[in-house]
């Protein structure tokens, strides 16, 4: 802890804790304004939780970035935290105290902002709905009902599709939903469908529903 009144942080500070000072803090704090100083040392603790990692090793690495790069770049030492969450870090740690946020509560803003952009981009994009489903493809809707899971087989008079049917008792059991490619192979499956339902047994396919 640093008592209240110091003015000259760098000279009561131990080596170590000079990483995680603003820059213009390093000479003096005498008359300087409180917000943008907490805003950068609250950029270098998001910088420090985000990473695992200080933002230099050495205060001469440190001043090397601030001078090079203007700012601190999370992303430097975790190549795949999002732009979004690391260019809010990098505002807040702008070397310029004026190009920084305004306030801390600007920055939390800030990253809840992309917080909220990363949810909605990790949500799972609605079904497509196909017009022929003899096209059908997995994540496909057909019908408004059956939820391509995969194509099972195709041949001249039609295609087998994988489906989770969406009106049953049971949505994620898996059927085989049979699309005939034209008219005639839609009746010649219309045929197959009467013998099916008529047969109950074991060893045959059951029909759940049909022409």
């Amino acid at each position: 802890a640093i008592s209240a009144g110091v003015d000259d942080l760098m000279g009561v500070a131990d080596q170590d804790d000079w990483l995680w000072l603003a820059p213009e803090a390093r000479h003096s704090v005498d008359g300087l304004p409180p917000i943008p100083l907490d805003v950068y040392g609250f950029g270098v603790l998001a910088y420090l939780l985000l990473t695992g990692k200080p933002p230099a090793e050495t205060f001469v690495e440190l001043e090397q970035r601030l001078s090079e790069a203007g700012a601190l770049d999370p992303r430097a030492a975790s190549p795949g935290m999002p732009d979004g969450v690391a260019d809010v870090i990098e505002m807040a740690t702008r070397a310029v105290e004026s190009e920084r946020p305004s306030t801390i509560d600007e920055v939390l803003e800030l990253l809840r902002q992309e917080r909220d952009d990363l949810r909605r981009g990790d949500r799972v994009e609605e079904p497509t709905p196909v017009a022929d489903p003899v096209d059908a493809q997995t994540d496909d809707i057909v019908a408004d009902r059956f939820l391509v899971t995969s194509r099972r087989g195709e041949g001249s008079s039609g295609v087998a599709l994988a489906v989770q049917d969406a009106d049953s008792e049971d949505p994620d059991r898996e059927l085989v939903l049979k699309v005939a490619r034209t008219e005639s192979a839609g009746r010649r499956l219309s045929l197959e469908a009467d013998v099916l339902r008529a047969l109950d047994h074991r060893r045959v396919v059951r029909l759940i529903a049909g022409p």
